[in-house]
């Protein structure tokens, strides 16, 4: 694995069901820079590590099951990054969501931008 793809490691691992508030925004400040932004197109952007927790948690509150997430396929250049990916139910194995995101990483290799398409926006 790349250095970047470590870092985005510790991004999929913040997204796991299961983790409390405060495992979540640690995962978070290791991988994410000063300044950073996410943004997803139901016009979600969280400006700060805490906003993304909260955000993380009311999303994963809606699925019942635990689960991680998987890529697919990885493609990185130039301190970018894009990738498709499924949340997979750790019990069954199967997605319940799918999708695709981008990232953008500092000269120290953290995100400082990312942007997701779940498959619900896809279509």
């Amino acid at each position: 694995m790349s250095p970047l793809e470590d870092t985005w490691a510790l991004w999929d691992r913040a997204w796991d069901n299961g983790l409390s508030g405060p495992e979540r925004l640690a995962l978070l400040q290791q991988c994410t820079a000063s300044g950073f932004t996410y943004t997803n197109p139901q016009s979600v952007v969280c400006d700060n590590a805490n906003d993304l927790v909260e955000y993380i948690g009311k999303i994963l509150a809606t699925k019942d099951n635990t689960l991680k997430v998987k890529h697919i396929q990885w493609f990185e250049n130039n301190s970018r990054c894009a990738l498709q990916w499924d949340m997979v139910d750790i019990a069954t194995f199967q997605p319940a969501m799918s999708g695709w995101s981008y990232g953008q990483f500092d000269v120290e290799g953290k995100l400082v931008d990312v942007g997701s398409l779940d498959k619900a926006c896809i279509g």
